[in-house]
């Protein structure tokens, strides 16, 4: 079976510096939502890989990380970015989304 859906706070405030979603099995082809505040408070996260299946991300979902550079283009079903997505991530520099994205919150 694969996992569908990662909970809301999953990885609020870790101390996590890098996380990569994209090879693992059952994420990379099943994963379809990852859910509020999932990395929100995270400062060292500087490095961040989605597998290509996911669709929505979120609310608050990097809110006052420490990521830098974020590359979703090649999550290609991604189509909804929730409200605050990115909000208070003061470092980042660079952002790419694929062109399937619909929906940005405010």
């Amino acid at each position: 079976s694969s996992v569908e859906e990662v909970g809301f706070n999953f990885l609020y405030g870790s101390g996590i510096t890098a996380l990569d979603l994209s090879h693992v099995a059952g994420l990379k082809t099943g994963l379809k939502s990852l859910e509020d505040r999932f990395l929100r408070d995270t400062k060292g996260l500087r490095s961040l890989e989605l597998p290509s299946s996911v669709e929505d991300v979120g609310s608050e979902f990097l809110y006052g990380s420490g990521i830098t550079a974020l590359d979703l283009s090649h999550v290609a079903g991604l189509k909804s970015l929730e409200d605050r997505f990115l909000r208070d991530t003061k470092g980042l520099r660079s952002l790419e989304l694929p062109s399937s994205v619909e929906d940005v919150g405010s």
